[in-house]
């Protein structure tokens, strides 16, 4: 079943949380031109930190066996 997942908050600075009925798998971050930047486990840590990213536009994409939700857009600010 394809949902929708979410994080707050949008625009970011520091972190990311996660929407918390996710099941395991891993988020993945992309630039604008698409290109893949980073990947993380997700398990029981709902809190994605975003030291080191610029400011900019990403696009997430969460993925786990049988699940794969629609891309979100997320906004990093200062």
């Amino acid at each position: 079943e394809n949902s929708m997942f979410s994080v707050s908050p949008n625009p970011a600075t520091d972190f990311l949380q996660l929407s918390a009925d996710l099941p395991y798998g891993e988020l993945l971050c992309y630039d604008a031109q698409g290109r893949l930047l980073w990947t993380r486990s997700v398990t029981d840590v709902r809190r994605i930190s975003l030291t080191g990213m610029e400011t900019g536009m990403y696009f997430l994409q969460y993925v786990s066996e049988g699940y794969r939700p629609p891309l979100v857009k997320l906004l990093k600010s200062h």
